[in-house]
This record gives structure tokens, C-alpha cells and sequence, in this order.
């Protein structure tokens, strides 16, 4: 932004790759309340660095234990300065838009220039 130097973020295309057969019985879906409120909690738990989307969690069909697939350090990805708590989906997908227009539509040059500057905090390290 504006004449100073261009800063680049660079993230890998594939940083990690974690892999084992896992036998599913389906993602997890945001019409079951308590497979949303395990998604939730368990982000909650792990303070918001992985992706709260419910298809990113499952159940294994051997043990019945819940499984995370398809994540990343979900503050990177998104840009979270601070603790990012809600209570339901709802919430929490209003938070994500309201950061999303607040980010892309209501920052001035300054502030933005700032942003891509500055070190993620060390409130969330990776």
C-alpha cells in the first residue's frame, strides 16, 4: 500500500501433511446440536487455533472418537489479533463477517500498512 516497500506474507501451499486411514461415519453437521457444541468447545479448548467449521471435525466408525481433518492455524488464516469467544454458530459466523467488513472496508491506509507490518501476537503462537 502507498509508495514504501511491498511487504510479502508468503504461507506454503502444503506446510503439513498428517495422514492415516480414517474410517468415517460423516462430518459432523450443524443441524445436530451436539456435534456443534462439541466443534465449539473443542475450538474453545484448543483457544481458537483451528477452524470451528463443523465439516472439519468426524467421528471415526471403529472407536466413535471425534476427529479433526482439514485444519490450520485458523488466527493465521484469518487475521485474529485477539481471543475470538462465542457462544453458538451464529455468533460466531457474525463475528467472522463483521471482522471480514470491518478488515476489507472500514480500515484506513495507516491501519492497514500497520497490519502488515507487525508480528502476529505472541497471545497466539503457532
Amino acid at each position: 500500500i502507498g509508495p514504501m516497500k511491498e511487504c510479502l506474507t508468503a504461507i506454503p501451499a502444503i506446510y503439513a501433511t498428517v495422514s492415516d486411514w480414517i474410517e468415517s461415519s460423516g462430518t459432523f453437521s450443524l443441524y445436530n446440536q451436539t456435534e456443534r457444541e462439541t466443534a465449539l468447545n473443542f475450538t474453545k479448548y484448543a483457544e481458537n487455533r483451528v477452524d470451528a467449521h463443523v465439516d472439519n471435525f468426524t467421528f471415526e466408525k471403529s472407536t466413535g472418537k471425534v476427529v479433526l481433518i482439514d485444519t490450520e492455524h485458523f488466527p493465521t488464516m484469518i487475521g485474529l489479533k485477539e481471543q475470538f469467544e462465542c457462544k453458538d454458530y451464529t455468533s460466531w459466523y457474525a463475528k467472522l463477517s463483521l471482522k471480514f467488513l470491518k478488515n476489507n472496508y472500514l480500515q484506513d491506509k495507516n491501519t492497514r500498512r500497520e497490519l502488515q507490518t507487525k508480528i502476529l501476537p505472541e497471545r497466539y503462537p503457532v
